[in-house]
């Protein structure tokens, strides 16, 4: 049997006992809330359907107008949306289904029928989308939680970055080869040691398992998706009328309905949202990038800017080249600098300024001290520029960390509210 909406787009008219659908009942919900068909003929009209079938769900219908009347305290002219596509904010990759079916002055209620609905489509874009959407919203809203993700990361990934033993001979072979590089040939040398050396890429893909447990767990994140999707407040954003703040379940044969609110202002999830958040699940899938997240004008999808404050050493204790300025006199700098915008570039950068600062002519002795230095100034520099890319939000943290998710599937996303 073909649905209400199929008959509406083929433009016969079409009587409810043949196809009593959600699609039917926001035209008959509406125009029973407005007074009948003598008060509101305009709704049954642009919706194709006959005073004679709206008489067959009438008792239905005004049951359920008088339910939404009382529980959300609506008054005036109530609209039915009806069909077509609400304007979404301009990054938006999903369809553009309204998630408000009717709509009376700030009440904007998103229609199911009774038997469990899905709050969103499970299509890539929408989810993908909607997944933004929610860290968005933690950004402002929650900012310890993403501290709390900087904080796993960092104990996941300290290992990699601090090993206990340097593999000296390697690392001399590198720099002795570096000097018969010349400046030309010195950047495809780095690049050879970073694929050779550095255990980067195993650090973060071991990050993305830890990713997805802190979203199937925080409820935080739980709690934003399921606004989202229920609400479509980021979605709709140029739109007034397409996202809603109110879900009604109704019983089409009985009349029966249940009223819950979904949000009592922007940003403001009502009671509802939680109860939803405590049963969502997630399946997720990542992708770890390799190489710049630099664009060809040298700017990254993160920007951020640092203060970088070369210390003062103690007496008598080695600190590469603060320590040598202090030798020749002079004070250790405070410089402004732009963290690079990958963990990738900041090994590139500190291979590339332990070649310029003269390292590779030291002693043994010498490379040993500076490359115990090496790695520390690396695990320093990661850190602030995790902490400073998390303190934009976690989109800024994961584009830090060249990390990105490819797919969200959410599950037990059914509404089912027993009405």
């Amino acid at each position: 049997m073909k649905s209400f909406k199929t008959f509406l787009n083929e433009g016969a008219p079409v009587p409810l006992t043949e196809a009593v659908s959600a699609s039917a009942f926001e035209a008959t919900i509406t125009t029973a809330f407005n007074g009948g068909p003598g008060k509101d003929p305009e709704t049954l009209k642009t919706a194709r359907i006959k005073v004679s079938d709206y008489k067959t769900v009438e008792t239905q219908s005004k049951k359920i107008a008088k339910l939404i009347r009382s529980k959300t305290g609506a008054k005036g002219k109530m609209v039915h949306f009806g069909v077509g596509a609400g304007k979404r904010i301009s990054w938006w990759t999903g369809g553009g289904v309204p998630k408000s079916d009717m709509y009376v002055g700030k009440v904007k209620i998103s229609l199911k029928q009774s038997g469990g609905s899905q709050l969103m489509s499970a299509r890539r874009g929408e989810a993908l989308s909607t997944f933004r959407a929610a860290i968005e919203y933690m950004q402002d809203e929650a900012p310890a939680e993403t501290a709390k993700l900087v904080k796993l990361i960092e104990k996941s990934m300290v290992r990699f970055f601090t090993p206990k033993g340097v593999n000296i001979n390697t690392f001399k072979f590198f720099v002795k080869k570096l000097k018969k590089q010349g400046p030309g040939g010195i950047k495809k040398a780095i690049r050879d040691k970073i694929d050779e050396f550095n255990a980067i890429d195993k650090a973060v893909r071991q990050v993305t398992p830890q990713l997805s447990e802190f979203m199937q767990t925080n409820i935080e994140f739980r709690k934003w998706f399921v606004y989202e999707a229920a609400t479509g407040e980021t979605k709709f954003e140029p739109d007034q009328f397409a996202d809603a703040n109110w879900i009604v379940e109704f019983n089409p044969t009985t009349g029966n309905a249940k009223v819950e609110k979904l949000s009592s202002g922007k940003r403001k999830p009502a009671k509802f949202i939680k109860t939803l958040a405590g049963q969502v699940g997630f399946k997720m899938r990542w992708k770890t990038g390799s190489g710049s997240k630099l664009n060809k004008q040298g700017v990254g999808n993160t920007e951020i800017s640092l203060r970088v404050d070369v210390p003062r050493p103690k007496k008598g204790q080695s600190e590469g080249f603060a320590n040598t300025l202090l030798m020749l006199g002079l004070e250790p700098p405070v410089v402004e600098v732009s963290t690079p915008s990958a963990i990738e570039d900041i090994y590139t950068e500190e291979l590339r300024l332990f070649v310029e600062e003269g390292n590779i002519y030291l002693t043994e002795a010498g490379i040993i001290d500076s490359v115990v230095s090496f790695f520390k100034n690396l695990w320093n520099k990661i850190v602030a520029g995790l902490r400073a890319a998390a303190a934009k939000g976690i989109k800024f943290l994961l584009d830090f960390l060249g990390i990105e998710l490819t797919s969200i599937q959410p599950t037990n996303m059914t509404v089912n509210l027993g009405a």
